[in-house]
Formats: structure tokens, C-alpha cells, sequence
């Protein structure tokens, strides 16, 4: 029985998380190595890092083993999640980002989404995130998405990123039309918007999810604002959603 299937559940103190950073260290058995890099994820999501385990992590990223790296990632990734991140992880995560199996492809770009999240902007960051909207793993999409959505919030926006971003808008992934709405309304709040954005947004204010609501009726705030409008029935679409995001609290 695996480390993490034997102890994972019992994990829930810092000097447990460095306890598995220093198994982590020391051993060369992947399946090892790969239970733990899933036990510091788990317990990143409880807010329980050990540091030193960014640096192990880093390091086999470059493991010939694909699992080994791909749960590497996700364990960077979630640590820098809560703040505990470095600079040196991104050469690495943007070369997994273009390899064959989209697992790894997702990993790598939820990482590096993860870090732009925190404000560290690198070379190429909107172009790589650019080109992974065309990905065809939609976690891989999303990821992108979001990723550009926080980059928009600091203010690295590409007018060019709009129209496909508003083809996700219809897409049938719930996470894929999340992460381009979050992407389109931070970009609106910019004053860089489509008017190509309005019907796909009115038509999202009805989407099951309560963040795609939010966010697509600030898209659409943004463009009425700016005198893009379409009809007497659209407004009435968006007093009539605008009445269910504030039941469901989001403002």
C-alpha cells in the first residue's frame, strides 16, 4: 500500500507535510516520488506547505518519468496557490506546456496560470496562453483562459485575444465558458472589449454556473455603457438575470 493511500487522510499538521517533503528528498522510487507530490497537493488545499518543497519539485520536473512530472506540476502549482512559489519552475512548466500527452500539457499550464495568478508576468506569457486556447484539452483551454484573465487584470491584455475568446463563450465545458467570461470582463474592465461579446454574454446570464453569470453581466455592463446595445429584448434578458445574481449574492 502507497504512502498516499495509507496516510493522506491523516496528514494534517505542517510537521506531516515536512515529513513527506523529506521522504520526497531522499528517495529515487517514483511511484514514490509521485504519491508524495499528491500528498502535498491535497495539503496545499489545507494551507499546509513546507517551502523546501518547491525547490524538490522543481527539480523533477525534469524527470524522464511523465507521471513523476506531471504531478510535479500540480503540486507547484498548488503551492503557489498559497504564495509559495519560484521564478526558476517556469522555464521547465512552459516546455512540459508543449509536450504530446495533455495530461502533462494541463499540469504545466495550471501551474504557470497558477503563478500569473500571483502577478509574475514572464516572456511570452500571453502568446503561450494565447496559443493553449486552441488547445484540444479543454482543461488545458481553461486554464489558458483564466490565466489570461488575470494577466488582463494587471494590465497585459492583446486586443487580438477577443474573438477567441468569445467563441468559448458558447463552448459546451462549464469551465471552458467560465474561464473565457472571467477573461472577457477583466479585459472589459480595461476598456478593451468586442461588441462581438454581447449576445454570447446575455445569453451566459442564464448559465447555471453563478461566477459565469457574474461575469458575463459585467461583460455586458461594460458594453451598454459604451453604447453597444442590441434590443428591448436583450435589456429585459439582463434586468431579469441581474435580478438572479443578486439572489444568488454575487455583486
Amino acid at each position: 500500500m502507497t504512502i498516499y493511500n495509507r496516510k493522506i487522510k491523516r496528514l494534517t499538521n505542517n510537521k506531516q507535510i515536512i515529513d513527506i517533503t523529506k521522504i520526497l528528498r531522499s528517495t529515487d522510487i517514483q511511484d514514490l516520488q509521485i504519491d508524495c507530490f499528491k500528498a502535498i497537493s491535497i495539503l496545499s488545499k489545507k494551507d499546509l506547505v513546507d517551502p523546501t518543497a518547491v525547490n524538490i519539485s522543481i527539480k523533477l520536473l525534469h524527470s524522464n518519468n511523465p507521471s513523476v512530472r506531471r504531478f510535479a506540476a500540480f503540486a507547484l502549482g498548488e503551492m503557489a496557490n498559497c504564495g509559495f512559489y519560484d521564478e526558476i519552475s517556469i522555464q521547465p512548466l512552459k516546455s512540459m506546456a508543449s509536450e504530446h500527452d495533455k495530461e502533462n500539457r494541463w499540469s504545466s499550464i495550471f501551474a504557470l496560470m497558477t503563478i500569473t495568478k500571483k502577478g509574475v508576468v514572464f516572456d511570452g506569457a500571453l502568446d503561450l496562453f494565447h496559443n493553449k486556447l486552441l488547445d484540444n484539452f479543454d482543461k488545458v483551454t481553461y486554464n489558458s483562459a483564466f490565466a489570461i484573465g488575470h494577466l488582463a487584470n494587471i494590465g497585459i491584455i492583446d486586443e487580438n485575444i477577443l474573438l477567441p475568446l468569445i467563441s468559448l463563450l458558447n463552448d459546451r465545458n462549464t469551465y471552458t465558458r467560465k474561464g473565457a467570461a472571467f477573461a472577457l470582463s477583466s479585459m472589459a474592465k480595461k476598456g478593451v472589449f468586442h461588441k462581438m461579446a454581447l449576445n454570447p454574454s446575455i445569453g451566459l446570464l442564464k448559465d447555471k454556473d453563478k461566477f459565469t453569470r457574474k461575469y458575463a453581466l459585467e461583460i455586458v455592463s461594460v458594453l451598454e455603457e459604451n453604447g453597444i446595445n442590441n434590443s428591448e429584448t436583450a435589456r429585459t434578458e439582463i434586468n431579469i438575470s441581474d435580478s438572479i445574481v443578486q439572489r444568488t449574492n454575487i455583486g
